[in-house]
């Protein structure tokens, strides 16, 4: 496994991780049963869904990928009739369910019939293909999946394959993940992990090195301050505790775009205005997490992780009155921080990274869910935001794919995630909580709908 990869597996035993990518279809004639005896026939042919993960003796070297059979267990069937928030309800209990690795990588949930989501009223802009969803119920498949096996893109593209009447290829970059090693011996596994650590121990000391001096070069220079500052920690910072709550609002894309940004800017201007509100200072500063793709540099790792994403802390200028305004300096925050991942100090950070041991590296991951909440930190809230392609998934027997979700799993840091996930036309803002730190997401859901019609 890539070291970005481990470490996502390894923190997973101390932070739940796993993904789950909720998709919505209109009814289909076909009953559940065959649905789910068709998922599992489909899953088989898909190589990302035959992996599992095999550990090296006393972890001493990163783990490795080994074939998994599929197995009907992988396929969860809850009959309703349920509203949507029933639904919601429903996948939020089985996030206490995560996965084990070692095991299975994946489990699809299947819900129906759902009633569709509800528009608010007065709604925005009508979501592309909403009004057929509303005439009929739904049937919601869940892709439940280990965050070690792909990022949120790598991900829709997995549920992009097995939704999918074509066939759609996963772009495979190393050519380990298309063949995964199997280990039939452990110990010699371990001997190369322990024979390759001085070589690997050198390499992150000069790397490293490398980066410090690199750091102390430009840390003077006009341009080299980070996008943004870390902030002090407020009510919805902390350990989230156990259970969940879920919320969705799907709009059109134009909604969010209106004033002259992408879509993820639109989703950032709405949470500007709703979260500090929320958090009883309208007017506070408010700086949030945002998760973005990699831009690949010559001098990276040649390996390619499947969790191919960074975390950036943006800071969403509540101080800009007019949110055309507010927008256009959200997307000069996000250029900025994609700007900054490629420099020549950064790249060498990221092969010090991929060089640390596995002893090393497991002990940072197993640290990162029981580590106080710090004074500082780099954003009150996170977002991902991506677009999972046009909306011609299907369940078969004449369904339709007409909404998508997605819920980013809350850390030791932050009770209260966004999610910004698109399809077709439609796009989803998705909010996912925990209680402890955040007992009325209700209300905080009101003001996200009503920033969204100003």
């Amino acid at each position: 496994m890539s070291a970005v990869d481990a470490m996502w597996y390894w923190m997973s035993s101390a932070m739940p991780s796993d993904q789950f990518l909720v998709y919505g279809f209109t009814s289909p004639r076909t009953a559940l049963d065959v649905i789910a005896e068709n998922l599992l026939r489909r899953a088989a042919t898909i190589d990302d869904l035959g992996l599992r993960v095999a550990d090296v003796p006393i972890h001493l070297d990163r783990p490795y990928w080994r074939h998994a059979p599929v197995s009907a267990d992988q396929v969860r069937v809850t009959r309703g009739p349920l509203s949507w928030q029933g639904c919601l309800d429903h996948i939020a209990q089985s996030m206490d369910d995560q996965l084990d690795a070692r095991q299975q990588m994946w489990r699809i949930h299947l819900y129906g019939p759902v009633a569709p989501a509800p528009a608010p009223a007065p709604a925005p802009a009508p979501a592309a293909g909403a009004g057929a969803a509303e005439e009929s119920d739904l049937v919601v498949a869940v892709l439940q999946v280990a965050h070690a096996l792909g990022d949120g893109r790598r991900s829709s593209a997995i549920a992009r394959q097995l939704f999918s009447v074509k066939e759609v290829e996963v772009q495979t970059w190393c050519p380990a993940e298309r063949r995964p090693t199997t280990v039939r011996n452990a110990a010699a596994a371990a001997a190369l992990g322990v024979a390759r650590m001085p070589i690997d121990v050198t390499r992150m000391l000069f790397w490293g090195g490398l980066a410090l001096h690199r750091h102390r070069q430009t840390s003077g220079t006009v341009g080299a301050v980070r996008a943004t500052s870390s902030v002090a920690p407020t009510s919805i910072n902390g350990l989230p505790g156990r259970g969940r709550e879920l919320r969705t609002l799907t709009v059109d894309a134009d909604a969010l775009t209106a004033r002259g940004g992408t879509v993820t800017v639109g989703a950032l201007t709405a949470i500007s205005d709703a979260l500090p509100r929320f958090l009883g200072h309208p007017s506070m500063p408010v700086t949030i997490t945002l998760t973005v793709a990699r831009r690949r540099a010559h001098t990276d790792p040649n390996i390619f992780p499947r969790n191919d994403f960074r975390t950036v802390g943006i800071d969403l200028h509540t101080d800009i009155a007019d949110f055309g305004d507010r927008a256009a300096a959200i997307a000069a925050e996000i250029a900025r921080a994609r700007d900054e991942h490629m420099t020549p100090e950064r790249a060498a950070a990221r092969r010090a990274e991929h060089a640390t041991p596995a002893p090393l590296r497991i002990l940072g991951a197993r640290q990162a869910g029981v580590a106080p909440l710090p004074e500082r930190i780099d954003g009150i809230s996170v977002v991902s935001s991506v677009d999972r392609g046009p909306a011609d998934l299907t369940l078969g027997g004449g369904s339709r794919s007409v909404i998508t979700a997605g819920f980013p799993a809350l850390s030791p840091v932050h009770g209260l995630n966004h999610g910004v996930h698109g399809l077709g036309a439609c796009v989803t803002l998705s909010v996912i909580a925990a209680p402890q730190r955040c007992p009325d997401i209700d209300r905080y859901f009101a003001l996200l709908t009503e920033a969204l019609r100003r």
